[in-house]
């Protein structure tokens, strides 16, 4: 099966592989770094908040406090990446 290019963004030839010609092709490994970020934030994100959950819940028997820990996790993601942008 051959996949051909979709418009003129150049990211996939028509093998279905990286293309680094075009307008948009040398951001192609960026793009995938960002994704990996994200990835990685939510991760982080079900850890803080199942370990945070289980832990509110044996010392002061209240577990929801788990996802207001959670919520606040990704939200200092959030905020941090609002801060630090790659694009100066």
């Amino acid at each position: 099966m051959v996949i051909c290019r979709a418009g003129t963004s150049g990211m996939l030839s028509a093998r279905g592989t990286a293309n680094t010609s075009g307008k948009d092709g040398g951001k192609f490994m960026e793009n995938i770094a960002v994704v990996g970020n994200i990835i990685i934030a939510v991760i982080v994100t079900i850890l803080v908040g199942f370990v945070s959950s289980s832990i509110f819940a044996s010392w002061i028997n209240a577990p929801e406090l788990g996802v207001v820990v959670a919520i606040a996790t990704m939200g200092a993601f959030i905020l941090w990446a609002t801060y630090h942008p790659k694009n100066k």
